[in-house]
């Protein structure tokens, strides 16, 4: 067994957690899920005992369920703003049986999932290092932003979920640590905020590659890195053994209504200029409209068109007629 390899085995769960997971995620937002989200809809509802369940934590735990099936661990005991499962429940991750607990808080809409590791991962450990190694796993925390006035919904999460490391003579020395940052975004609703400046930076904001106007698209953004870092000598200084984002993604979910494609057209091109910014595009980006001229973007050889802008979601392979 190479060196190290104990700390490999210690985290080889959470990167086959974090795997499944965003695998579960990008299924459920696609519109491809593999469980009923209908069904968790309305089994939560039920815990909760509330009709207005947010879109957001619904997609979430139906993910869990995809990945890891915590349907089974679904709370059921209320503790002040909090619901928890009687106990542990056993999950399959690859080659481990793990112990999970899934709780879900309300103000703000919280979920945490709470590990324990597998019996048997000490015996995987080499027989000399088996006494001295310790590994602490903390939660994994999701905290749910759902801003109703926006339309949409944030998920974010940046926090260590782990540390392993040695006791010797009493003092810990800590080898290795995990971190899990998970960043997700749902446009959920293309007519809101009443706000026209704000309403427009959300539509503007997701392309789908295809011609046509996405102004009216409900879509996500999806980012979950991972990083293990290790500690080296002489520095005895973290430094990443493996740093790497394994997802990085967005799509559509969704049409909203024709009439969010049609916002644009109400906006003269310095409020073109205003939201969008002239800095803020790359140089072949203009306004597209009527040609009668106008000043150029700054650094930019192409020229703002004035009148209303056609396809707003295309502007990069655009020019003025």
């Amino acid at each position: 067994m190479e060196s190290l390899d104990w700390y490999k085995l210690s985290f080889l769960f959470i990167i086959a957690y974090l795997h499944t997971q965003t695998i579960a995620v990008g299924q459920s937002l696609e519109g491809k899920d593999t469980v009923n989200m209908a069904a968790i809809q309305s089994k939560l509802s039920s815990v909760f005992e509330v009709n207005d369940i947010p879109d957001g934590i619904v997609k979430v735990v139906g993910a869990l369920e995809s990945s890891l099936h915590l349907l089974n661990c679904l709370p059921i005991q209320k503790s002040d703003n909090c619901y928890h499962p009687n106990g542990y429940c056993e999950i399959d991750v690859n080659d481990f049986t793990l112990q999970a607990k899934l709780t879900i808080c309300k103000n703000p809409w919280t979920l945490r999932i709470d590990f324990k590791l597998p019996q048997d991962l000490k015996k995987r450990i080499p027989g000399i290092l088996r006494p001295l190694v310790f590994i602490d796993v903390e939660p994994i925390v999701l905290t749910l932003d759902n801003n109703k006035a926006d339309g949409v919904t944030t998920i974010v999460s940046n926090s260590r979920i782990a540390t392993a490391g040695l006791n010797i003579f009493g003092f810990s020395i800590n080898a290795a640590k995990a971190y899990f940052n998970f960043y997700l975004f749902v446009r959920w609703d293309c007519t809101r905020p009443s706000d026209n400046v704000k309403r427009l930076k959300y539509n503007i904001d997701y392309d789908d590659g295809k011609p046509g106007n996405d102004m009216n698209k409900l879509y996500y953004k999806l980012k979950i890195d991972y990083e293990i870092k290790t500690k080296r000598i002489p520095c005895f200084c973290y430094k990443c053994k493996r740093c790497e984002t394994i997802v990085e993604k967005q799509g559509h979910f969704a049409d909203g209504p024709e009439s969010c494609k049609s916002d644009w057209s109400e906006w003269s091109p310095s409020s073109c200029t205003f939201f969008i910014g002239c800095e803020s595009l790359p140089q072949t980006r203009t306004c597209v409209g009527q040609s009668t001229g106008g000043p150029p973007c700054p650094g930019s050889a192409e020229r703002i068109c004035s009148g209303p802008v056609r396809n707003p979601g295309r502007l990069e392979n655009q020019v003025c007629p």
